[in-house]
């Protein structure tokens, strides 16, 4: 291996990365153009402003660090001991949106619970909302509140919309659908 890799320096080891079967079904060329076609016809609406273009997407953060920092100990000592959290595996899905201007909107942070304590928004963005839910998972009707949430500070109206950017999960398409 280290002969062949030294014969072909434009090839090195590498870590790939996770791609369901569902996202590499979904990337093929008719679908790329299906969605430039609907995106050019799009910009054309907000005149090319970037100020109401936005990109929405939401991802999990874990609440329990998962990588230990490493530790100077006495040789032969076999176990050294560290606390860890009783919430192994906890996530709090954050939906984050930005223009390429720069302006945010302020996130929903979703809690794997259900009942919230305030402590839990100790530190974020002020104008945060939050909800819970045990599945700690974008659900129709938690994404229909996030889209109150985006036209109230995105100042939403007819004669000046946005194009907001997401992706097809199916929490966002039936939203939508039952929007319109």
């Amino acid at each position: 291996m280290k002969n062949f890799l030294r014969r072909h320096p434009q090839i090195s080891v590498r870590t790939p990365q996770c791609l369901s079967l569902s996202r590499a079904r979904g990337l093929t060329p008719e679908s790329v153009a299906q969605f430039f076609e609907i995106y050019e016809s799009a910009v054309d609406t907000i005149q090319h402003n970037p100020a109401r273009l936005y990109n929405c997407d939401e991802n999990g953060i874990t609440v329990v660090q998962h990588k230990h920092a490493k530790i100077l100990g006495l040789k032969g000592k076999r176990q050294i001991p560290s606390l860890q959290s009783a919430e192994w595996e906890s996530l709090v899905t954050v939906v984050t949106c930005m223009s390429p201007t720069g302006h945010f909107i302020p996130p929903l942070l979703v809690f794997p619970r259900k009942n919230m304590k305030q402590e839990l928004m100790n530190g974020t963005s002020p104008a945060s909302i939050h909800v819970c839910h045990p599945s700690r998972w974008i659900q129709s009707q938690i994404f229909s509140q996030w889209i109150l949430h985006l036209i109230k500070h995105t100042k939403l109206t007819k004669e000046d919309p946005v194009i907001l950017v997401l992706d097809g999960h199916y929490s966002h398409t039936r939203t939508w659908r039952s929007l319109l």
